[in-house]
């Protein structure tokens, strides 16, 4: 299948902010720049981009769905964070036996495992090929995340993250929706539509800011999910209309077509980049710091991919 550059593009892009962000959280000991600002975009993004490529002008097949999830996400999923248990368990003093624990439980990366649970639960809606249950099915994951937001059972026992899959679900069906009426919504990347976008983003960004809303997607404590939807659908109609301008840029491309890996590596590599760094003390080293950590991460996920295609499909 022939990739689609724009998507890799944007998903490169959003790979950069989650690092950029992991960078701040183990270099500086804190999200310096929000979290509401940028990371809840990201991941909304990619939840989007998974539905997007969901869906399909010919029939759905829900084996040969259900067989790329297990290949493409299920076996990374277990073949890398039993991988990093070790390694994990020696820098954060867990035993082993805890980390296998929380792995099986799908708690091992949790954005990875709340993508396969979102994928699996879509597939099967659209297996049913019940067009009322496929556009009833953003409203009840919207309601049931609403109704779980800190709960004991969102807090203690979200099993394969199915309470993010919930949120997943929302962006995953708008996603698919986008691609299948895709047409529709060229005139939303027109600049003028960019423009007003922007703006209604960053006035949507500083009543985040100044009426203190919660926007955390892990753990999902969403405090207000009206301004949640609206920042959401912002951000990614704007960043499809500026992502599908853009020329090509290879480097961006290779990161996102690799997205998936650099993700198991997005939490440790700034572990060890934050202890091998002089200890923070002006912002401007940060960026040192992030670009030490995409140096590093890129070898890595070259690597994996080098040697690993086994694992790994490109």
């Amino acid at each position: 299948m022939n990739r689609i550059v724009w998507i890799d593009l944007l998903r490169g892009f959003c790979m950069m902010l989650i690092l950029w962000f992991h960078t701040e959280v183990y270099y500086a000991g804190q999200s310096i720049i929000p979290y509401d600002l940028y990371v809840v975009n990201a991941l909304t993004t990619f939840y989007f981009i998974s539905g997007y490529l969901l869906y399909s002008h010919q029939p759905f097949s829900w084996r040969s769905k259900l067989l790329s999830i297990l290949r493409g996400l299920v076996v990374p999923y277990f073949f890398f964070t039993l991988l990093l248990a070790l390694p994990k368990a020696l820098m954060t003093h867990q035993p082993v036996t805890d980390i296998i624990i929380h792995i099986l439980q799908g708690n091992g990366s949790w954005f990875v495992s709340s993508l396969i649970t979102a994928e699996v639960i879509f597939a099967c809606v659209l297996y049913v090929h019940n067009r009322w249950l496929i556009h009833l099915l953003p409203l009840a994951a919207l309601a049931g995340a609403w109704l779980l937001t800190g709960s004991e059972v969102s807090m203690h026992h979200n099993y394969w993250n199915f309470h993010n899959a919930l949120i997943g679900l929302v962006f995953m069906y708008l996603g698919y929706e986008y691609h299948r009426h895709e047409q529709r919504f060229q005139p939303f990347h027109r600049l003028s539509s960019l423009l007003l976008l922007l703006l209604l983003l960053i006035i949507i960004k500083v009543y985040v800011t100044r009426h203190d809303i919660s926007l955390l997607i892990e753990p999902v404590l969403v405090s207000n999910y009206l301004i949640f939807m609206a920042d959401s659908i912002c951000f990614i109609l704007l960043a499809l209309g500026i992502f599908s301008r853009l020329p090509r840029v290879k480097w961006m491309e290779w990161i996102g077509r690799h997205s998936l890996v650099y993700y198991f590596f997005c939490g440790g590599v700034p572990m060890v980049v934050a202890r091998l760094m002089p200890a923070y003390h002006h912002y401007y080293t940060v960026p040192i710091a992030f670009l030490m950590v995409c140096m590093l991460s890129t070898a890595i996920v070259w690597l994996c991919y080098r040697y690993l295609t086994i694992i790994l499909k490109h």
